[in-house]
């Protein structure tokens, strides 16, 4: 973040000279694509990141009238540009990279400046403890049961996590609904990281099993999120499912 703000002169130069400069005219399009991509997932609450596949390309854009204008200021200008970058590098270390052990985490303002640091945290952990939901239902009910995530990242953990033998995972969030409907045949599902009132209409007994707790005292998306074990259900997933479509 720190090195994007030290960063940004020469991409903002990059993205005016490809709209105005002539000699830029034949890439002239990715300037443009770039401005409506940016303010398409402005609008409609896209991830910072969505973008950084068009950074390169802006700084090597900039980058050339940045150098040149640098070659034409005082020494003492371009040795004091060259220890800010050091600096705000330096700084931005511990907060976008994994260098702050995981142990300490929460004793730092990392979370707080990088959402996403949070984000990667907890997971084996997590998955362990929906696991022992589906290890204390009945041995009768087990095969016919699957794991609802309410996001992407729970889903995604579940699949990949190694060690934990699981039903197969579910979720109406993202693209992960496409994969979808769970088969005629689950009639339990392990609910995690949903409100009781999202489950209410679709659950006739609707059991709270357990709360993830990453034993880190990170404060992520996950941490305390419920564990539901859904049964009876009142609707077939087919008629059902498009209601779990989500995107953000």
């Amino acid at each position: 973040m720190l090195v994007s703000l030290f960063l940004s002169p020469i991409w903002i130069a990059g993205l005016v000279r490809l709209l105005r400069h002539r000699a830029m005219r034949r890439w002239r399009a990715l300037g443009v694509a770039y401005v409506v991509l940016a303010a398409t997932f402005i609008i409609t609450g896209g991830k910072p990141y969505y973008l950084g596949g068009a950074l390169p390309l802006l700084l090597a854009a900039g980058a050339d009238p940045v150098l040149r204008w640098l070659g034409r200021s005082r020494v003492l200008l371009r040795r004091a540009v060259i220890v800010t970058a050091f600096a705000l590098t330096l700084g931005a270390l511990p907060v976008t990279l994994p260098l702050v052990p995981v142990g300490d985490l929460h004793n730092t303002s990392v979370v707080k400046l990088n959402y996403d640091a949070g984000e990667t945290v907890g997971w084996p952990t997590y998955v362990r403890q929906i696991a022992a939901v589906d290890k204390a239902l009945p041995l009768a009910a087990r095969p016919n049961t699957i794991v609802l995530a309410s996001n992407y990242g729970e889903a995604g953990a579940v699949d990949r996590c190694p060690g934990d033998s699981l039903p197969a995972v579910y979720s109406g969030h993202n693209a992960y609904w496409y994969w979808g409907p769970p088969p005629a045949n689950a009639t339990t599902a392990i609910a995690v990281g949903f409100d009781r009132e999202q489950l209410s209409a679709l659950c006739g007994t609707l059991r709270r099993a357990a709360d993830l707790n990453n034993h880190l005292a990170v404060s992520d998306d996950e941490q305390g999120a419920p564990v539901w074990v859904c049964s009876d259900l009142r609707e077939s997933w087919a008629r059902v499912w498009p209601t779990l479509r989500q995107f953000g």
